[in-house]
């Protein structure tokens, strides 16, 4: 692909920039509705005092709310079935993320710049880098891959005991039995 007198690092390192400073600042203000539904209503009220239950819950409902998108094809998973069965992993994953953000800050605008991020930068790399390779499945900010990283985020603050509600549950296996 020709992009007349840059190379296609200096056309990437442009997509980024613009990401970082218009993308990003942008439709952090656009998904704060979402988040502000999603973290600072449903999530703090539903199992609240177990918050790793809390956020997986709503990370799938979350996954399952999209998928009317999925089903129009606005995901672009080649096989929609597929993408009913993924895409709420990932949502349960950033789900968790994204809560611990809402928890840590005590704000919800770090949660929507987080999910600014991930669909604003996030796909515009992927589809960048690997537009016309593999099957989206696996590399769109959403699939398979996308578990790797997010799942080591969020093993990392399931156990480093990161989630903790108000009356001092864990948000770990122990602690979502806990009374």
């Amino acid at each position: 692909m020709s992009f007349g007198p840059f190379s296609s690092g200096a056309v990437l390192l442009i997509i980024v920039f613009q990401s970082l400073f218009v993308g990003i600042p942008f439709v952090t203000f656009i998904s704060w509705g979402e988040e502000f539904g999603w973290r600072s209503y449903l999530q703090i009220r539903l199992l609240s005092h177990h918050p790793l239950l809390a956020a997986i819950a709503t990370g799938l409902i979350l996954g399952i709310w999209h998928y009317p998108l999925i089903l129009m094809g606005y995901e672009r998973f080649e096989n929609v079935f597929v993408g009913l069965v993924t895409f709420p992993a990932n949502t349960i994953l950033l789900a968790i993320i994204f809560g611990w953000l809402r928890r840590k800050t005590g704000s919800i605008w770090s949660a929507s710049m987080a999910h600014a991020a991930t669909n604003d930068l996030g796909a515009l790399l992927i589809n960048n880098l690997f537009l016309g390779g593999p099957h989206f499945l696996f590399v769109s900010y959403v699939g398979v891959l996308a578990w790797i990283p997010l799942g080591a985020v969020c093993a990392w603050i399931i156990l480093a005991r990161q989630l903790m509600s108000a009356t001092g549950a864990h948000g770990t296996a122990a602690g979502i039995f806990s009374a």
